[in-house]
């Protein structure tokens, strides 16, 4: 069986979207005003008709085979005569697609470099969920534009933009013939596109895989907080390369331990991930940086607390604040829900927010103190980043850390703004938020590139890799913006 994948879809797409720049009409009103259009909002025809009975195609997102896909491709431009700033942005714009579910969108086309940073920096248009896709507050200069490619499944077709202009509006642009002609003539040239490709499946599926698919076994152990990403980019990793003898196992026993175990292992076929940079000293580890990790200080939304700043919290930590009415929230006294020692999460949060380590266990069950404990506030640890929250979400004076991807895993817990400053990659290049890492991907030398760990850490490089990284909020260190000299030296 042959498969074409998200990436063969949007190369095709993307050959059409330089030509469709080129001829695609503008209109410049009067006033502040968001003008959008769907230039392609069709269904993706897998399998044409003259290759029906003669071979079987799947689109697969993540190593998961699409249902009723289509693909929508949408302009949004400054169609007025003045400059929109974020502050005029009161409702964020954000696509509606009904009866439809978002797995992907990209941005093919800006009319400014910036423009393109800004919609994908931090968890930018990973944002979405079932058929909505909510935009980031983007500034837009007078002609300004970008373009967003969605790959979507469902039986849906309707799509449409909500949001609110201060002194302005939301408009759908108009259809001349002429691009109604035009957007025929594309989605012809577009079946014919997708029935070549299906014909080269047709005739290439005995080809052999690629260099960086690699027969072997690979182990891959570290941080709880990055498993599930990791998970995910070896689900696709597997897919990719079926048909080669290709053998990935993960394990979670913690950033620190992981490290020790591989230079104590000396093994060429082991990867430890660990949330910064180990303080192990051996020269034979190599490190390769693969993304920037953003945390978040957690609370139950019990404790009626938003925003903490770097004092408040080392006083909590401290046990000179008892209890959130001290903070202005509600009368819940404070428990405090840690990481083991072994944590790389509560490695970078002692180092950047608290300045020194925590305090002495007090409880086992986050609730009630120890027998004999003379601890002024309750503080207990668990193993996972799940168990963690799962505390927090249950302790209504409750207080943590954790990625900030995972925050919204359950109702009752949120983050807080540290100083001021939310958990978002903008106030990490400014310097204005601390609490952040750098995923390490160590070896024990350097693995050779006909090796599955060499190839893994290609891999990593990939557009799919790299994407399953910003669908959680992190921000790969090779990407628009190259972060190996800044934020990931």
């Amino acid at each position: 069986m042959s498969e074409i994948t998200v990436s063969d879809v949007i190369a095709v797409v993307g050959t059409l979207v330089s030509l469709l720049g080129i001829l695609t009409r503008r209109y410049w009103p009067a006033q502040k005003r968001i003008g959008w259009r769907a230039q392609l909002n069709l269904p993706i025809p897998m399998i044409p008709e003259e290759a029906r009975g003669h071979v079987e195609l799947r689109l697969l997102h993540m190593g998961r085979e699409v249902p009723d896909a289509s693909i929508a491709l949408l302009r949004v431009e400054n169609a007025g005569s003045s400059t929109i700033s974020r502050e005029d942005i009161q409702d964020p714009l954000t696509f509606v697609f009904e009866g439809r579910t978002i797995l992907a969108v990209e941005v093919p086309e800006t009319s400014e470099p910036a423009i393109a940073n800004m919609l994908t920096r931090n968890r930018g248009l990973s944002d979405f969920a079932e058929g909505r896709v909510r935009l980031p507050r983007v500034p837009l200069n007078r002609r300004d534009h970008f373009k967003l490619l969605v790959l979507l499944t469902g039986s849906g077709t309707g799509v449409g933009l909500h949001g609110f202009i201060s002194g302005g509006r939301i408009t759908e642009g108009h259809w001349r013939r002429r691009t109604q002609a035009f957007t025929i003539g594309l989605v012809v040239l577009l079946t014919a596109s997708l029935t070549l490709l299906g014909a080269s499946f047709a005739i290439g599926s005995d080809e052999t895989p690629s260099d960086l698919c690699v027969a072997g076994e690979l182990s891959i152990d570290g941080s709880t907080a990055f498993q599930p990403i990791l998970e995910d980019i070896r689900d696709a990793y597997v897919e990719e390369c079926r048909g080669t003898d290709v053998d990935v196992t993960i394990a979670a026993s913690g950033s620190l331990e992981a490290v020790r175990d591989l230079v104590a292992s000396e093994a060429r076929d082991r990867i430890a991930v660990s949330d910064g940079r180990t303080t192990t000293p051996d020269p034979n580890l190599i490190q390769n940086p693969v993304g920037v990790v953003i945390f978040s200080v957690v609370v139950n939304r019990e404790t009626g607390v938003h925003s903490l700043t770097t004092d408040e919290l080392r006083r909590i930590y401290a046990g000179d604040i008892t209890n959130w009415l001290e903070l202005g929230g509600n009368d819940h006294p404070i428990q405090i829900v840690s990481r083991g020692s072994e944590s790389g999460t509560r490695r970078v949060f002692q180092d950047r927010v608290l300045g020194t380590t925590e305090p002495a266990l007090t409880s086992d069950n986050c609730a009630t103190p120890l027998i004999n404990s003379s601890g002024p506030v309750i503080r207990c640890e668990r193993d996972s980043t799940t168990e963690l929250l799962t505390e927090v979400d249950r302790l209504p004076g409750a207080i943590g850390y954790a990625e900030t991807s995972a925050v919204a895993a359950l109702p009752n817990v949120i983050g807080v703004q540290l100083d001021n400053a939310v958990a978002d990659i903008e106030p990490v290049m400014r310097e204005a938020y601390h609490y952040w890492t750098v995923e390490l991907f160590y070896t024990y030398g350097q693995p050779p590139t006909d090796s599955l760990a060499g190839a893994f850490l290609r891999y990593l490089q990939e557009d799919t890799a790299k994407n399953i990284l910003r669908s959680y909020g992190h921000v790969p260190c090779v990407d628009r913006q190259n972060l190996l000299e800044t934020l990931c030296a």
